[in-house]
């Protein structure tokens, strides 16, 4: 976790980062359950560490504007 994270989870790795989430919840009371469930999750293929889906900010453009410069060219 980078310094984005806060000063708790600033340097852990995922794994210490969630539990000490889960651990912070409940002393505030914002934990209503925690529930185990399964669920397929892509490693690699190399090392077989678990791949980590990144949020990444979504863009659009006008299809017009690309119709128009595909007709041009």
């Amino acid at each position: 976790m980078t310094e984005s994270a806060g000063a708790d989870f600033a340097g852990l790795d995922r794994y210490k980062a969630r539990e000490k989430v889960i651990e912070k919840f409940c002393r505030v009371g914002l934990l209503e359950k925690v529930i185990d469930y399964e669920f397929s999750i892509s490693k690699c293929e190399r090392c077989k560490t678990v791949v980590e889906p990144l949020i990444s900010t979504q863009w659009f453009c006008r299809m017009e504007s690309c119709a128009i410069w595909r007709s041009i060219c």
